[in-house]
């Protein structure tokens, strides 16, 4: 049935009962299955965009927390899909440590230099940040972060949507990609296994 049509009658009901009374039992099933695949079909292809307004904050009253996080104002900002070092975090280059966690925060930093940062909301994480999309004079955030290697593609939410930029990044040895480096996340989880 269409959405907005009137409701069938009881005596148009009653009809559509005997007709089901005499299918047989592969019918009924047939016709539920086709009735659940055109359900499915007719769902929209996409989730509906976050209904949220979209945050939006001048770059005086952004700060930039480390190469992946943002305060906009009193809200914590999580840039989708994409996972930088963390700020105590360090890699190896030769046989010095980098603060690779504090470079990217500061690459974070000069992206936004003194523009606008906007940010549409795709989610909230499990801590309550909203987790966005953000731009700053047009630079997509999250997507340069990736290409100038102080961040890697987080698979796991962005569904490969920063590989490219990834894969150039790495062949290009940028960022953290000229040295030696442990993802974001199992840095995290060896910390939280050593209770840090």
């Amino acid at each position: 049935m269409a959405r907005n049509q009137p409701l069938p009658s009881g005596g148009e009901l009653l009809r559509l009962c005997k007709k089901l009374s005499r299918m047989s039992p592969s019918q009924l099933l047939m016709l539920i299955i086709v009735g659940l695949i055109t359900a499915y079909l007719a769902q929209p292809l996409h989730p509906p965009e976050n209904s949220s307004p979209p945050l939006s904050a001048v770059a005086e009253s952004v700060m930039v927390h480390d190469g992946d996080t943002l305060r906009m104002g009193s809200q914590r900002v999580r840039l989708w899909g994409i996972d930088a070092p963390e700020l105590e975090q360090t890699c190896r280059q030769g046989e010095t440590s980098q603060p690779c966690g504090k470079q990217a925060r500061d690459a974070l930093i000069r992206l936004i230099g003194q523009a606008q940062v906007s940010c549409s909301a795709v989610d909230t994480d499990r801590y309550g940040r909203s987790v966005a999309r953000c731009t700053a004079n047009g630079i997509d955030l999250n997507r340069t972060m990736v290409a100038e290697g102080w961040a890697l593609d987080y698979s796991t939410y962005s569904h490969e949507a920063y590989a490219r930029e990834q894969e150039l990044a790495q062949a290009g040895g940028k960022g953290i990609w000229g040295m030696q480096f442990q993802e974001p996340w199992r840095w995290r989880a060896d910390r939280q296994s050593k209770g840090r």
